[in-house]
């Protein structure tokens, strides 16, 4: 059952910050303008400054539709969602009107002080809140979180380290700019590339790719780079913690003994045709028999174990990691108290 509020109820307050990664949805007022959505990842990248005003860190990336949409005239529409991947379902969105300040302005700084800004960060979405609104989220799969990606800060602080490591100095003779050489290795340089407009043509970036500051982040160089490999090893360690054993499933046991079995038969034939020669089998009607027969003890030993669609098997991660089956009756009595 959904629910509206004219502003960010304490307990939701209190579950966004929970939540790892959220979504951002803008569009260009023009009637063949691009709908955008954006997913947001990086850890405590999203806060709340009041049940009506929240703001995000928005990271470099290849595009920036939402930093121009909020500078589109007439435009700032934004909408922020966030949904329950464990716990009680729920979808949360936020409606609002957004404005940008960029890296390097004194209202960014306001906000994100040297010693917070992560790697990559060319500007601040803060969005007044003027709707809230709650559903079930009863559609919403159940996702087990394993941990945040490095790869997109690692990848922006190896940029502005170009930036760190040069002294600003003007454009030479006979260039007639204001504006500070870039390394085109730097991040500023990245900016000037790809986020000065957006799909449409409309203005992003108006500053930050030419702003005089020095690009200072917190990405720890030493932090582990989290591998796929590593992330499997350590669900599986607490699979083994939790009293699952690692061992075949039903279902991959019985495809082997088929396969077996079907190998068997397949034998078995083979050597009956060369001790019992074709010429016995004077009547086709016979011969057609044999041939049936065999031929349908082998497809149907074949067929579960080439499509694997009459026995479903899952790897022992796989059963580690399956939800159990939602408690309805539990759920159903939390609605009449709590929001979903």
């Amino acid at each position: 059952m959904a629910k509206f509020y004219d502003e960010i109820p304490l307990t939701l307050i209190e579950w966004i910050l929970k939540q790892q990664m959220f979504w951002v949805a803008t569009a260009a007022l023009q009637g063949d303008g691009h709908v955008n959505v954006s997913p947001k990842g990086t850890a405590n990248c999203f806060h709340v400054e009041s049940p009506t005003r929240v703001w995000y860190e928005d990271l470099t990336g290849s595009g920036i539709e939402t930093v121009a949409h909020m500078r589109q005239p007439g435009n700032g529409r934004i909408t922020i969602l966030f949904n329950a991947f464990e716990g009680p379902p729920r979808i949360l969105r936020l409606w609002g009107k957004g404005t940008v300040y960029e890296f390097g302005t004194p209202e960014y700084n306001e906000f994100i002080p040297p010693s917070n800004r992560k790697a990559g960060s060319r500007a601040i979405i803060v969005i007044d809140v003027h709707k809230v609104g709650t559903s079930c989220g009863f559609g919403v799969p159940l996702f087990k979180y394993e941990t945040q990606r490095t790869v997109l800060e690692r990848w922006c602080d190896s940029m502005e380290n170009f930036d760190r490591d040069g002294e600003p100095r003007q454009a030479p003779p006979p260039y007639d700019s204001e504006a500070l050489v870039k390394d085109p290795r730097g991040i500023k340089a990245w900016w000037t590339a790809e986020n000065l407009e957006s799909f449409d043509g409309l203005p992003a970036l108006k500053s930050a790719h030419d702003s005089s500051i020095s690009p200072i982040n917190t990405f720890d160089k030493k932090a582990p780079h989290p591998r796929l490999g590593q992330i499997r090893a350590v669900a599986e360690k607490k699979a083994v913690e939790s009293g699952v054993k690692v061992k075949l499933s039903s279902g991959e046991t019985m495809r082997l003994v088929m396969a077996f079995g079907m190998g068997i038969m397949v034998t078995a034939s083979y050597h009956a045709l060369r001790s019992y020669p074709l010429r016995h089998f004077k009547s086709p009607m016979k011969l057609s028999a044999l041939f049936f027969v065999v031929a349908s003890a082998c497809a149907v030993l074949a067929t579960p174990i080439l499509t694997g669609s009459a026995l479903e098997a899952r790897s022992p991660l796989e059963e580690a990691r399956a939800p159990a089956p939602p408690d309805w009756k539990r759920i159903a009595q939390q609605g009449s108290s709590a929001d979903w």
